[in-house]
């Protein structure tokens, strides 16, 4: 499946988009990066988020060839890129024109 983003890119959606063959965006296209996990007082659901976000950690690793550092920079606030700025971290695979 290949997937083009035109307009907003928000939160799951960029990593679903790690899912596609090809990553695509239209230029006014955005793109949110931020930590997802909900704060709990559980043990197993802290345990649970901390398995999930490594398991997106390492998928926007192996998609991007971007560092885990650099990654968890960029989750651990909200983080925005513009199709340039996606492109040039490899978040997508090319900025097309609609």
């Amino acid at each position: 499946v290949d997937i083009v983003v035109n307009g907003p890119c928000m939160s799951a959606g960029v990593l679903i988009l790690q899912a596609a063959r090809k990553r695509y965006a239209s230029p006014g296209s955005q793109f949110l990066v931020h930590f997802g996990s909900e704060a709990s007082d559980s043990a197993s659901e802290q345990q649970h988020y901390r398995h999930l976000d490594k398991i997106c950690y390492q998928r926007f690793h192996e998609r991007t060839g971007v560092s885990m550092r650099t990654i968890k920079r960029w989750h651990s606030g909200e983080t925005y890129f513009t199709a340039e700025e996606a492109l040039k971290n490899k978040i997508i695979d090319e900025v097309v024109q609609q």
